[in-house]
């Protein structure tokens, strides 16, 4: 029996859902000879049933609650959170107290490699845009691992130019603060990219949303006009990849596994 790969995503219970749909596609054409599930982290998403079908997501817990009851002895558990922030030391926790002998998959960005790649990925975008001022909106973070957002920068940077202007929904960078260097750069229009997995409720709302406070509002005010990427960094191509490799090398260190 291959080694059963748990991928173990925030969750949402909106039409981004398509997003975990358009990689769970990918890894399982990339390890089509193992068992691959898929569970949420957020309790009360996970407790729900997501998307038309009815799909049910159970928490990494009790999947691996379930695998240890059909005999299983190993499993991955891939991380799918861009950082290894609050939610992936929860799932290092998980994993520490579970009956089944787990390797860990790490986030999105986990090496100077990962943020290489992400760039990449957003070449197309960058391209498509060249004129523009890119805005990269991401969620932000009470973690630590929040510094991740300005060696995502760096790496952005390094590779755009000085175009890149990165602001958090929550934390530092604030907002007010990047429309102020937006226009104190001199650009008339940007694109706004969210840097999130999946584009759901906050890119609706807090982004985009006609209400005064959003981001797109107080561009406008600003006398910036944009134009927004409708969807999150999880429908990018090579995004699904880079979690892939991530999967390939936990499936490595499998053998180095103790039983728990």
């Amino acid at each position: 029996m291959n080694t059963p790969i748990i991928i173990s995503a925030f969750g949402t219970t909106s039409k981004a859902l398509s997003t975990y749909t358009f990689l769970d596609s990918q890894i399982r054409k990339r390890f089509s000879g193992h068992e691959i599930l898929w569970s949420f982290s957020s309790r009360v998403i996970s407790a729900k049933k997501s998307g038309k079908d009815g799909q049910e997501y159970p928490s990494p817990e009790a999947i691996l609650e379930k695998l240890s009851q059909q005999g299983c002895k190993q499993a991955v558990l891939q991380s799918a959170h861009l950082w290894p922030g609050h939610e992936f030391h929860k799932l290092v926790q998980t994993a520490r107290s579970s009956p089944v002998s787990v390797s860990m998959g790490m986030p999105l960005l986990s090496a100077p490699a990962d943020y290489e790649k992400i760039c990449a990925c957003l070449d197309g975008i960058a391209h498509e845009h060249s004129n523009q001022a890119l805005i990269i909106a991401g969620h932000g973070t009470s973690h630590p691992a929040w510094t991740g957002y300005l060696a995502l920068e760096h790496f952005l940077e390094k590779r755009f130019g000085k175009r890149i202007f990165l602001a958090l929904l929550k934390g530092y960078p604030a907002p007010a603060e990047m429309v102020k260097r937006v226009q104190e750069a001199g650009f008339d229009s940007a694109c706004l990219i969210p840097f999130m997995l999946l584009a759901g409720r906050h890119f609706e709302r807090e982004l985009t949303g006609p209400d005064p406070d959003s981001w797109k509002s107080q561009l406008a005010k600003a006398g910036v006009s944009i134009s927004a990427i409708d969807h999150g960094l999880g429908m990018l191509e090579g995004v699904g990849e880079i979690f892939c490799d991530h999967i390939s090398k936990a499936l490595e260190n499998c053998s180095t596994l103790q039983p728990g």
